[in-house]
């Protein structure tokens, strides 16, 4: 009952597929893609931040921004093109908002533009909205949605006095997974799941005296990794994994120092992380995801923090020319099909899935 690998005949057929309310955009995230590079923030000290981007094996360590104040990466885009970011360049006083630049550091553009204190960003995975969390409106955080040019910012959590932050879409983008601490003030946050427009919000960590926190999907979909206290003690966390479901949680790092901000690769094997294991500043750490062979990437007397991989997306087989934002002819001779086959066009959120299955499937 699999799929079958096998070759799809094309010929010379032209296929022109419209999009519109066929092939929904959320797609792109069902499939593991390629690991590409890895973002991070560096300390300089004195409150300055930056943000660098390096290959996987920590090579070529190349920064992005270069202002005095506090820059930190969020996410990448779905096709590794875009990355959403926290600046303080264009907020009041020491408030940060949030922005957007290309890979290479270009194209910096501030989206959130206002009076408050807005974090975390990331991109959903059709590229259209940005999800973070801001003090907007009161002194708690909320999580609010945006459409990717900054345009209708709104509060989908609300849940004040409650404190919401660290939020991050699911592969399909149908979910939102958060932190949220209902203590008042002692400092006591679970992992909740909550739908796209903020209903149905559900605690999925639920462990009470203790942080759940910093929450990353696999690209399938199935796990969450997270960073969590409850056995080192307060905020010295290791790094833990569970189904979505909140199910089956599981240690996967085992140390006596801090263990933090986990983030799958796009291809779902390995998890990029922050630790201070080495000694009193944080590094870049990567590990299988089951938590063995960890490594250090940074290798820097600062402190680094905040990494996220960028998925790398690849057209396999075929041409693939795009006509305009709502419909692509795809034309060749042949096409190898060994799983189902993503192909992603930047800029228009266009994904086609071929499959060709075995005739009893």
């Amino acid at each position: 009952m699999g799929i079958r690998k096998s070759i799809l005949p094309i010929g010379l057929a032209v296929m022109m597929v419209s999009v519109l309310g066929i092939i929904p955009a959320d797609v792109f995230a069902t499939f593991p893609g390629n690991n590409g590079k890895i973002t991070f923030d560096r300390n300089f000290g004195g409150g300055n931040r930056e943000v660098f981007v390096m290959n996987d094996d920590g090579s070529g360590k190349t920064q992005l921004t270069n202002d005095p104040g506090f820059d930190q990466p969020g996410s990448w885009s779905s096709d590794g093109t875009k990355i959403v970011f926290v600046s303080q360049v264009g907020g009041v006083g020491n408030n940060r908002q949030i922005w957007i630049m290309n890979e290479d550091g270009s194209g910096k553009t501030n989206l959130s533009q206002n009076a408050f204190d807005d974090a975390n960003p990331w991109l959903s995975p059709d590229g259209t909205k940005i999800v973070f969390e801001s003090r907007r409106g009161g002194n708690d955080l909320q999580v609010f949605v945006m459409n990717v040019d900054g345009s209708n910012q709104n509060n989908i959590s609300m849940s004040s006095p409650d404190v919401d932050g660290n939020p991050n879409w699911s592969p399909l983008g149908s979910k939102i997974v958060f932190t949220r601490d209902t203590s008042g003030g002692s400092f006591e946050f679970d992992l909740w799941t909550m739908n796209a427009d903020g209903s149905g919000k559900m605690n999925i960590s639920n462990d009470v005296n203790s942080n759940d926190d910093d929450a990353d999907w696999s690209p399938d979909g199935s796990k969450i990794v997270f960073e969590s206290d409850r056995v080192g003690g307060p905020f010295i966390n290791e790094i833990w994994t569970m189904n979505a479901d909140g199910s089956m949680p599981t240690q996967i790092t085992f140390n006596t120092n801090d263990d933090s901000n986990p983030n799958y690769s796009p291809d779902g094997k390995k998890i990029v992380f922050r630790t201070n294991r080495d000694g009193g500043n944080r590094e870049i750490y990567v590990m299988n995801a089951d938590g063995s062979n960890p490594q250090n990437l940074s290798n820097d007397p600062s402190s680094e923090s905040s990494p996220h991989w960028q998925p790398v997306s690849v057209l396999i087989g075929g041409t693939l020319l795009p006509i305009d934002s709502t419909s692509l002819i795809l034309a060749g001779a042949q096409m190898t099909a060994a799983w189902m086959i993503p192909v992603i066009i930047a800029g228009a959120g266009i994904v086609l899935v071929f499959v060709r299955k075995s005739k009893n499937s």
